[in-house]
């Protein structure tokens, strides 16, 4: 009895053990490190087969639970730093040297010379393998062709390339366009310099890449440059200037260094001014190496600059200023001209953009001509003469790069000319009643004529004085009585030469007596009302005395808000700088007199309209639907007085279904319309009025465009399987007007999110779904990128399994508790409405149970209490797809099972009546039995331990 207690415990521990590594989760194993591989292709010898292609191997019963094996996944490092799965398909090999299976995985294409970086993943657990580059040798052996150069470039005396990955070196060949080689290089980088090439030469290159001493031919990069200009030629390049009046020839000569050239643009600019030029453009020589241009529209005697720019392959190569000129100057247009006085000659001259200085002649009647002055920063020259005497003046205009002829001026004679202007020094003094003139005397003025008048002319009185009667230390001083105080008068001053009257203009003064102000008369005040085309303007009668007017204007709502405004005339205009739009404002009007103002001050009030400026402060709220559009116009104080809106909604294609005058509705503009086409484009127009004017053109009015939305009434998305397949799944829907492009998003759960999984511009497409889940489906339309404000949802999709092998739970779990069995296995996924639970025993009693999985819960778990004890029950588990199918496979033996009893199921020995010979018999028999009972379960337990070792938690309860 001893032993079999022991091989009871052995067994109960055993068991125990088999069970909590059934309960394990997908974590790696301690052998997953010795037992995850990977090397390159090689082929049955070992030897490396190909660089460009590596052998990932995981001996998978050593890495994870084998429940997990198939959910194990491959990934490998990017050379951006991140991981992503291999594309490659997982293989099931079996090793027969260690009699065991792998996955292998054979992941191409690879960069042979970096390091190459794999994880197998379980879950979020995994197992790394980083690969060492391949050796130099390996990948000349092979002759590993790295690739062919990339973006390869001439720049600057550089021909450079895209550095290829496993190139150590590159062979560059140069041939000049007769096909010599001119440059042969090996270079380690990826670029070379080509300073010493010919320029404006035609080159072609080859570029080899080299993987250590193996010349990749296969990869060649060709193509062909030319080597630009030589920029120090053009530097160095002479031009040639032929001025004339308003013209210039320009030339130069080409070296065969800036032979490609494309074309040279010439500007010829003011020295002082450059931004008038004039320019012109040459492509070709007029012979050999000689280019030459004429550039007119210059103006005379100015000095000009010579602007030269060079294009090469279309961009501006080279620019620099190259010489300066100054064009000639027109003799005959250049004027000299005299003007007498009384006792100098004024000497003026045209100015002479570039002339240095000036030299003055003169000449008295016939005789020879003199030098007077030199002039340098003046265009005139006084010169004190003798009068009754002809005088001729001359100017020679000197410059950089000539010396003029001399140019004449006009005769002049010193005495008096009657016919001239009569216009001496003079000062006048105002008093209330009268006023004094004092003006300067020529000995050959015999009297004065003064004629006092009225300031228009209408009333005059005059007067003859001899002048040595009112003549005072060589000035007039004369005296004018009995005037009417704050009146202006016209005094003119007529001399008279022996008894002869003043042929020319006579001396004119405006003279006013001391005054007393007052404003305006009210009557007088006219306002111009504001208009969108004028601005306010107000007229008033002139005061005598008045030199000045001040105006006081005042907002009418708002007395915080004024300004003063002082005019010299009797009306004022109110620029929009000046005022508010929208705004009624009063005005007073006071006369000025110097620092003398009137007391009182005559008043007014204007208003005045929205100005053009405050116009770009409309912003209305745009509100667009399907069908509709609302339109909200805010009011400001800069905008309150508008009364109207012309509005109108036009397609792009001038089809306007809205065209309104929109009137003002409580503190704004409101507007509404729902009869717009659906996903169209339109064009919004608002025009403000104002007493029936437009205060806008349509190219000034606030113009938005707008598209309406899509219509997705009647569109439906409809999801449904491929026939014979278990997870495609097939979208079609209807064209939605106006969509571009849809986006469709898959959703698993409602606790999921929506991943998107599509995007096209199609009305169909296939998804592939995970194996047994639910998921909808969900459509958005999108226009211009835009996404419609509604999304198209389809009913739920069921993807189901591959069912042509047989079933096999997951974590099957058996507690006998009690008279009742209860089985627990995880359950495949929402694909199944059930499972039918079979209890065979070796009678061919069935005992049939069948269990739904319970929403959410990842397993399933059946009870039953019609086992009986001591019976070996066969246990089978049969899915039923919630399409009402079955599990198509034969249902196989998930386990075989016993309940036991109070006695272990052990049937005690009936004892009987027999000879002693028999009961001696009987008892040595029982007494081996009982010996070799226990011996037996010792070995079997012990044969049991050394298989389990090798063998999956499904063999291991098989094995209980």
């Amino acid at each position: 009895m001893g032993g079999a207690t022991r091989s009871v415990l052995v067994l109960s521990v055993l068991f125990i053990w088999i069970s909590a590594g059934l309960s394990e989760t997908c974590d790696m194993l301690p052998s997953a490190d010795d037992s995850f591989s990977v090397q390159f292709e090689t082929g049955r010898n070992g030897d490396i087969r190909s660089l460009e292609k590596i052998e990932v191997s995981a001996y998978f019963n050593n890495i994870v639970d084998r429940a997990c094996a198939e959910d194990l996944t491959l990934t490998m490092q990017q050379p951006d730093g991140t991981w992503g799965e291999v594309e490659a398909e997982k293989q099931t090999k079996k090793d027969r040297k260690r009699r065991e299976k792998y996955f292998l995985w054979k992941v191409s294409p690879v960069v042979p010379c970096r390091v190459n970086k794999f994880r197998l993943m379980s879950g979020e657990n995994f197992v790394e393998a980083e690969f060492s580059p391949a050796s130099l040798a390996d990948m000349e052996d092979l002759e590993y062709r790295p690739g062919t150069p990339q973006n390869i470039k001439y720049l600057d005396d550089e021909l450079k390339w895209d550095a290829i990955e496993c190139a150590t070196s590159y062979t560059v060949d140069i041939f000049d366009y007769n096909g010599e080689e001119v440059v042969k290089e090996t270079v380690n980088e990826n670029s070379i310099r080509l300073d010493d090439l010919e320029y404006c030469e035609e080159f072609e290159y080859t570029i080899f890449p080299f993987v250590g001493e193996f010349e990749s031919a296969d990869d060649e990069g060709n193509g062909e440059f030319t080597k630009q200009p030589n920029i120090d030629a053009l530097y160095d390049l002479e031009v040639d200037v032929e001025a004339a009046k308003e013209s210039a020839a320009i030339s130069w000569e080409m070296s065969k260094d800036i032979s490609c050239i494309d074309k040279y643009r010439v500007e010829v600019c003011e020295v002082n001014d450059d931004t008038e030029c004039q320019e012109g453009i040459v492509y070709n020589p007029v012979d050999e190496s000689l280019f030459n241009l004429d550039i007119s529209g210059l103006k005379e005697a100015h000095a000009y600059q010579v602007v030269m720019t060079a294009y090469y392959r279309g961009n501006e190569f080279y620019r620099q200023i190259k010489k300066q000129f100054e064009t000639l100057l027109d003799l005959e247009e250049f004027k000299v001209e005299a003007v007498a006085d009384y006792e100098t000659v004024t000497i003026a001259w045209d100015d002479v953009a570039i002339a240095n200085s000036y030299i003055v002649y003169r000449q008295y009647g016939d005789e020879e001509w003199s030098r007077i002055a030199d002039v340098t920063d003046d265009l005139t020259f006084q010169s004190e003469e003798e009068p009754c005497m002809d005088i001729t003046y001359a100017v020679t205009v000197v410059t950089s790069d000539n010396n003029y002829d001399k140019k004449e001026s006009n005769t002049v004679n010193l005495q008096l000319d009657e016919s001239l202007p009569f216009l001496p020094d003079y000062q006048a003094v105002e008093a209330t009643h009268g006023a004094t003139l004092t003006w300067s005397h020529l000995a050959c003025i015999h009297a004065y004529e003064v004629n006092i008048c009225d300031e228009l002319m209408l009333e005059c009185s005059t007067t003859t004085t001899p002048a040595s009667e009112i003549i005072h230390d060589d000035e007039i001083i004369y005296d004018i009585e009995d005037l009417t105080p704050c009146t202006t008068y016209i005094v003119e001053v007529f001399p008279q030469i022996a008894g002869n009257s003043w042929q020319g203009d006579p001396l004119v003064l405006e003279i006013t007596t001391d005054m007393s102000l007052i404003p305006p008369p009210q009557d007088s005040i006219q306002v111009e009302t504001w208009t969108p085309q004028t601005p306010v303007s107000i007229t008033w009668e002139n005061t005598s005395c008045a030199e000045s007017y001040e105006l006081f204007i005042e907002d009418r709502t708002d007395a915080d808000i004024y300004f003063y405004k002082t005019v010299d005339s009797q009306s004022v205009v109110f620029e929009k700088e000046d005022v508010n739009p929208c705004t009624e404002y009063e005005f007073q009007i006071v006369a000025t007199a110097g620092e003398n103002r009137s007391e009182d001050a005559s008043i007014g009030h204007f208003f005045v309209g929205p100005e053009k400026s405050s116009l770009q402060e409309i912003h209305p709220n745009v509100i667009v639907g399907i069908f509709s559009i609302e339109i909200t116009i805010p009011m400001n104080r800069a905008t309150q007085c508008i009364e109207e809106y012309e509005i109108s909604v036009c397609t792009f294609d001038e089809d306007c279904p809205i065209l309104e005058v929109l009137e003002k509705n409580g503190d704004g503009f409101t507007f509404s319309y729902e009869d717009l086409l659906s996903a169209t484009d339109y064009t919004i127009h608002l025009i403000p009025l104002y007493d029936g004017d437009k205060l806008q053109t349509l190219d000034e009015a606030f113009t938005q465009d707008i598209s309406t939305l899509m219509d997705l009434e009647g569109i439906s998305l409809e999801a449904n399987l491929e026939p014979e397949q278990t997870n495609i799944v097939q979208l079609e829907w209807q064209e939605v007007k106006g969509a571009d492009e849809y986006e469709i998003r898959q959703q698993y759960g409602a606790d999921q999110e929506r991943a998107l999984v599509l995007t096209t511009g199609e009305l169909s497409g296939v998804i592939e779904q995970s194996l047994c889940s639910t998921a909808t489906y969900s459509l958005l339309a999108k226009r211009r990128g835009l996404a419609a404000e509604q999304t198209i949802y389809s009913s739920e999709v069921t993807a189901f399994l591959n069912d042509t092998e047989p079933y096999m739970a997951a974590n099957l779990n058996i507690d006998m508790e009690d008279n009742r069995t209860t089985i627990t296995w995880d359950h495949l996924g929402p694909c199944i409405a059930s499972y039918a639970v079979l209890f065979n025993n070796n009678k061919g009693v069935n005992i049939e149970h069948e269990e739904s999985p319970v929403q959410g819960d990842p397993q399933v778990s059946a009870t039953t209490d019609r086992l009986e004890n001591c019976k070996l029950y066969k246990l089978e588990i049969v899915p039923t797809f919630t399409n009402g199918e079955e599990w198509n496979a034969e249902p196989e033996v998930q386990q075989e099972m016993k309940r036991l009893d109070d006695k272990k199921c052990v049937v005690p020995k009936v004892v009987r009546h027999a000879s002693a010979k028999h009961q001696i018999a009987s008892s040595a028999s029982r007494l081996s039995l009982t010996i070799m009972g226990p011996m037996m379960v010792l070995m079997i337990l012990l044969l049991s331990l050394v298989i389990l070792r090798d063998l999956s938690t499904d063999w291991l309860q098989v094995a209980v």
